[in-house]
Order: C-alpha cells, then structure tokens, then sequence
C-alpha cells in the first residue's frame, strides 16, 4: 500500500550450540545418560587419548569403546569362523559321501535320504537346549564342549562299521554342531559395542560360504582316492578320511576357544562376577593395543542391573 511502512522481520535467534560431551568432566556413566552412546564412546576415547586415568566408575555396556579394535578381535573372528565352516562341513559332507558309502552300507534310497538328513534333526532337537546352556553355564564353556564333542563323534564314525552305527552318529553330529552354529553369533557380538557389533556379525557370517566352497574341493581332492586300510571290522577307505578331516574343524575350534578365548564379559557381568569380567576387559585392551595391564583406564564396571 502506498506510504505504508514495511518493516523486515527480525531473523530468528541463533540456536544455542548443544554442549560437547567431549567437554562434560564425570566419573560414571549411568544408565540411560543422555548423550548416548555415541557421544560417550568419543569421550572415553578422547579421555583415553590424553591419558585420564581417573576413569574409575563406567557403566558396562559404554566399555567396549575402551577396548579398541585390534588383534583379539582379528584372533576371535577367525576361531569363530572356524566354528562356522565346522558347522557347515558337519552338515552337508553327508551329500557327497553317499556315493562312496553306498557301497559300503548297501543302502536303500530311503536310507540315502535318511542318513542325508538325520543331522538336521539333530539340530532341531538341541536348539533350545544349546541356547539355555549357553545362558546359564557360559558361551566359551559351551562352545568348547560342543566343538569337541562334534568332532570326537566325527572321528569315531569313520570307524563305523554299518549303517545304523553311521547314522547315529550322525545325529549326534548334528546334536552338538547346533551349538555353535548359534552361540557364536552371541559369543562374538558380546565383545563389540552397538556401533561395530552388526559389522563382526557379517565378517564371522562370510565364513559360511567359505566353507560352502571349501567342502566340495576338499571331497573332490579325497573321495575318489583309491586309498584303503583294512581293519578288523571295516575297510578304512578315502571316504571314510573324507569324514576325519570334516571333523578337524571342530576339533581345531574347540582347542583354539579353550587355550587363546576369554570368557564373554558380558555373560560374567550377568553372573555378578563383575571382577572376572574386568580382567577380561584388561586382557582384550592389553592384546589389542600391547599396553601394560596397569594402563586400562578402568578400574570398576557396573552393571546393566545396577
């Protein structure tokens, strides 16, 4: 309108900037603190950067950041893999023995087909079982126990001398390899933070096709050897060797968790043994970055129940 004032609008106040975490001085971190998780890893890594050794209180699920990632988590990717391509050799080295075996065991086609998926049942029935050990007695103890039992029961039924003793075998073959087969997942996951745990699930999952493509190479390479031993009870041929060395990747797993894996902290901290699972923080940040014990920043966790 003519000989009207305009007068602009004021520009709206400039935001007030969020306060850094990196700038926030506490001794715990509670659960449910606002910043996040995020935000608390980079103030712990920071703190860490500088040398802040007062760090004496944190909340358990904020103390992985502390760890860093480095050789123990390379260590436990590759014995947890293992586990993986045990898994799969257990399972599917059935399909291509069959045609060897056959001759051996004078099989039926519905004892082919039988003996080709007894295993599975074997994982369907222990499934519940496995998870609920796992929870109550511990990953890396039920890791190694199912292992080993998987590949003990590997070798001994090489030396089975028809097929129902086969067979049963293989149950039980599938019985124990469901352990890890599961418990692994948990087992890697509980040594990560939310940000790098999906990451170490997907790297520990790219095992499963290497094992896919190792096990028909390796039944290429042994079955139609020509090689026999005779024993007293059954002719020790090469697809009989095909299932010991099926087996070795259990056996391999089981000894490598038992001599070089800790216990999952997170499962100690569930059992209130707050003190165990601190020293396994410390081992994992003294592998990984070659420090002194003395140097962990921590010196007392709480935990998700506190």
């Amino acid at each position: 309108m003519a000989g009207a004032d305009y007068v602009l609008p004021l520009p709206p106040p400039p935001l007030q900037p969020t306060p850094s975490p990196t700038a926030l001085d506490y001794q715990c971190v509670p659960q449910g603190f606002w910043v996040g998780e995020r935000a608390v890893s980079e103030l712990l890594l920071r703190r860490a950067c500088i040398g802040v050794q007062t760090l004496v209180q944190y909340h358990f699920k904020f103390l992985f950041v502390t760890l860093g990632n480095g050789k123990f988590h390379y260590i436990l990717l590759f014995v947890c893999g293992i586990g993986q391509i045990a898994l799969v050799f257990e399972l599917y080295l059935s399909s291509y023995l069959l045609p060897a075996a056959q001759c051996d065991f004078q099989m039926t086609a519905q004892e082919k087909g039988l003996l080709n998926s007894i295993s599975y049942a074997g994982v369907i029935l222990s499934s519940p079982l496995w998870g609920f050990l796992a929870d109550t007695q511990g990953r890396k103890k039920i890791l190694i126990i199912s292992l080993v039992c998987d590949g003990i029961i590997g070798v001994l039924s090489s030396l089975a001398p028809n097929y129902s003793t086969f067979l049963a075998f293989r149950f039980f073959n599938g019985f124990f390899i469901c352990s890890p087969g599961a418990v692994v997942y948990a087992y890697v996951g509980e040594f990560y933070n939310n940000i790098k745990r999906p990451t170490a699930i997907v790297l520990v999952s790219v095992f499963l096709p290497i094992g896919t493509l190792a096990l028909p190479g390796l039944a290429w390479g042994v079955i139609p050897q020509t090689w026999v031993v005779t024993l007293p009870w059954c002719s020790f041929n090469s697809w009989r060797i095909f299932v010991v060395f099926c087996a070795i990747p259990s056996l391999m797993g089981g000894m490598i968790v038992y001599l070089c894996l800790p216990e999952s902290p997170k499962f100690l901290m569930n059992q209130g043994r707050k003190e165990e699972a601190l020293k396994v923080l410390r081992h994992v940040f003294v592998v990984n970055t070659g420090n002194h014990p003395g140097d962990y920043m921590v010196r007392e966790c709480v935990s998700p129940r506190d």
